[in-house]
């Protein structure tokens, strides 16, 4: 037997009461800063495959990145663990390039840009993590990536942080509240 759901209303008196000042909101310095940021992550993302795969992805290897192997090789337990880590480095990529991507579509909301926020600033945090898996394979010549090659991906993450700060700082300051209770 199915268990029924309560009705669903509004009420009324809610309604009259809520502050719609965040309609009004302009969002150009928004706008402009999540373009910086997105073209800041697809400095981060090139350099990441290149790192991997040594060169610049074209739209159709991009898509497909996930999705390499090493083909038909008997694998060491350390190759398969880094192929592994690789494949979520470059999944962790791209899923902060969708959620910016996917962000302008509502600048006046702020709970769902907090909560697309968290989403980037979490796998952005994986992908730092991720690069000391690559460093590990490089270490063990799984990747012929040179090691300073790390250093100059690290320092556009260091930048891509700092403009996520100055994103962020720029999401609309009120809005309707969080259903949900995560953001006040």
């Amino acid at each position: 037997m199915m268990t029924e759901h309560p009705e669903f209303s509004f009420d009324e008196s809610d309604e009259s009461e809520t502050d719609l000042s965040y309609l009004d909101f302009d969002s150009t310095e928004l706008r402009a800063h999540t373009r910086a940021l997105y073209e800041q992550w697809r400095v981060v993302y090139r350099l990441i495959y290149a790192s991997i795969f040594g060169d610049q992805p074209n739209d159709k290897q991009a898509d497909n990145a996930t999705e390499q192997s090493s083909g038909d090789a008997e694998l060491s337990d350390e190759e398969t663990l880094h192929e592994h880590m690789i494949g979520f480095l470059l999944s962790d990529s791209q899923i902060v390039a969708v959620k910016l991507h996917s962000a302008s579509a509502f600048f006046n909301q702020r709970v769902l840009l907090l909560g697309h926020a968290a989403i980037i600033r979490q796998h952005a945090q994986q992908v730092w993590v991720g690069l000391h898996s690559i460093a590990d394979a490089i270490d063990e010549h799984v990747l012929a990536t040179p090691v300073e090659f790390l250093d100059v991906i690290r320092g556009e993450l260091g930048v891509f942080q700092r403009l996520f700060r100055e994103w962020a700082a720029r999401f609309p300051p009120t809005g309707p509240a969080d259903e949900w209770g995560l953001f006040k």
